[in-house]
C-alpha cells in the first residue's frame, strides 16, 4: 500500500478532499478519466503489464510529454522507467482510486487490484 492511501486511512477525510489537498500540495492537477479521449494510440504507450502492476493510465499525450494518471506521482523510479518506455517526459497526475482502477481493468482488460 503506498503512502497516499495510508495517509488516508489513518484520516478520516474523504477522497476528494484528499486529492484536493495533495494537488495543492504536489501542484498536481486532478483529472476526471471520464473527460479522457481513449485511443489505442494513447493506450499503446503504456503496457497492459506496466498498468496493472503500478496502477498508472494515459490521459493525454503531446509530442514530447505524457501525461499518466496514478496513484503513487511519488515515485520516481516508475516516473523514470515509463518516460524510457514511452519516450517522453512523464506528467502524472491524480485522478480518484476506483475511477483508475475501473479504467485499468476495462481498457487493459483485468482488474488491477
Amino acid at each position: 500500500m503506498d503512502d497516499f492511501h495510508i495517509i488516508r486511512i489513518q484520516g478520516s477525510i474523504d477522497e476528494d478532499t484528499f486529492l484536493k489537498e495533495m494537488s495543492l500540495e504536489l501542484n498536481l492537477e486532478i483529472w476526471n478519466l471520464a473527460t479522457v479521449q481513449v485511443t489505442s494510440d494513447l493506450l499503446a504507450f503504456i503496457s497492459a503489464e506496466d498498468a496493472l502492476q503500478h496502477q498508472v493510465f494515459p490521459v493525454r499525450a503531446s509530442d514530447d510529454e505524457l501525461w499518466v494518471a496514478m496513484n503513487d506521482p511519488l515515485n520516481k523510479q516508475l516516473l523514470r522507467n515509463l518516460s524510457e518506455k514511452a519516450g517522453k517526459a512523464i506528467r502524472p497526475v491524480l485522478v480518484r482510486d476506483g475511477e483508475l482502477r475501473r479504467f485499468i481493468s476495462w481498457y487493459y482488460g483485468k482488474s488491477g487490484g
